[in-house]
């Protein structure tokens, strides 16, 4: 009986150990991810799941990203907007009659690189920026994060590639685009 057990116990750590040898030798250069979900849609305006996520990151550029140090940086612009580069200005935000509600508000000026470009080759432009804001700010259409739509009080259109972001409050987010 003592026996069996030892011998018993050998073939099961044998067993096991060919496991991890006949691993192939690339697996470290392979990413595999398995989730427990399917995307219900791939339109990045509609619903939060978790495996669309990692789907639409792998296909969909922003016009910002934060980096890996969480900081926001550009990657469908020409320069992050702050206060400092002066492409990011405060203001009163003023109530429908035109009076100051003690709120700051904050306008961000990007410049679209001249190489964004869709995947068919067409060039990103303002006119892209201005019908992504309406569809995301209009009441029927579902997006999942219409707050911050709602938040952008006008985009101004300079020309094709230049566009100025009037939100109406300042925060930590202030010059990231974010889904947008």
């Amino acid at each position: 009986m003592r026996r069996s057990a030892g011998v018993l116990t050998l073939w099961l750590l044998l067993f096991f150990s060919a496991f991890t040898l006949a691993r192939p030798a690339d697996a470290r250069d392979q990413l595999v991810i398995g989730m427990t979900q399917f995307p219900t849609t791939l339109n990045p305006m509609i619903d939060s799941m978790l495996v669309k996520t990692y789907v639409l990151g792998m296909a969909q550029r922003q016009v910002t990203i934060f980096g890996h140090d969480w900081e926001p940086i550009c990657l469908w612009c020409t320069e992050l907007p702050t206060f400092e580069n002066k492409r990011a200005k405060r203001f009163a935000v003023l109530d429908a009659a035109g009076k100051e509600t003690g709120r700051e508000g904050v306008r961000t000026t990007y410049t679209l690189k001249p190489d964004a470009l869709w995947g068919d080759g067409t060039p990103i432009t303002t006119d892209d920026v201005l019908f992504s804001w309406k569809v995301g700010r209009h009441p029927e259409t579902g997006v999942a994060d219409a707050n911050s739509y709602q938040e952008i009080l006008d985009i101004e259109i300079e020309d094709e590639r230049t566009f100025t972001i009037v939100l109406d409050k300042i925060d930590y987010r202030y010059n990231a685009l974010g889904d947008f």
